[in-house]
């Protein structure tokens, strides 16, 4: 509850990072609100970061293309807002982006019910074809060939807290508390804390192929260096 309202109070306060996604190909960039003078043509699921406020003028938004600047018909790109990545490190923004361009996919598919949710989920499942896997994690960072087999992984560097509870020793004047040892007023003394460490982990999942394109088999690891 106090996470929610710190982030709540932290979107009023405009630290808010904008985005937006291309949901048709060959989308028009217009030089301006009100010209027929084309810049560039956006490919489908195409997606960048606003470097400002999303600015609306009538039914075009204005959007960077690449480093041009130019005007997209509203209906035909999605503009949406995450966390400002410097708060936390960017996952809001994964998280988000990700969930759009799902559901951007997802537009017309004939795929059964259950896996739609289970994809539009970010979950994989045995029997998901190559598509549904990509739409549900995304392009793999590495394929591997296992005679008729494939193998699909996906790794991402990340940090872990780890807390343990460390024990020590301090030198101090007799009687002031348990764990006292020695004479003349001073001893040597025990006690213990809580300490939290940031360990570098990645974190690797993969799925495999059948000869049919089919998931047989998903894995998922957490690895320290």
């Amino acid at each position: 509850m106090r996470r929610t309202l710190l982030l709540a109070a932290l979107l009023v306060a405009g630290c808010t990072q904008h985005h937006y996604l291309v949901l048709e190909d060959g989308v028009p960039l217009y030089a301006a609100p009100h010209s027929e003078e084309v810049l560039a043509e956006l490919p489908k699921f195409h997606h960048e970061a606003l470097g400002e406020e999303p600015q609306v003028h009538g039914r075009r938004v204005r959007l960077e293309y690449r480093g041009q600047h130019g005007w997209a018909p509203r209906g035909k790109v999605d503009v949406f807002g995450y966390l400002t990545p410097a708060l936390d490190g960017g996952d809001e923004r994964e998280r988000v982006v990700q969930a759009r361009i799902r559901e951007a996919r997802l537009r017309g598919v004939d795929w059964p019910a259950d896996v739609v949710e289970a994809v539009r989920a970010g979950q994989v499942s045995r029997g998901m074809t190559r598509e549904q896997v990509e739409v549900a994690w995304g392009w793999p960072s590495q394929l591997q060939r296992l005679d008729t087999r494939e193998r699909w992984v996906w790794e991402k560097d990340d940090v872990e807290v780890v807390h343990s509870y460390q024990p020590y020793v301090y030198y101090a004047p007799y009687g002031c508390g348990p764990g006292g040892i020695g004479r003349g007023g001073l001893g040597w003394r025990t006690g213990a804390t809580w300490v939290t460490h940031r360990v570098p982990v990645t974190r690797r999942r993969s799925v495999v192929f059948d000869a049919e394109g089919r998931v047989i088999q998903i894995d998922q690891e957490r690895v320290r260096p």
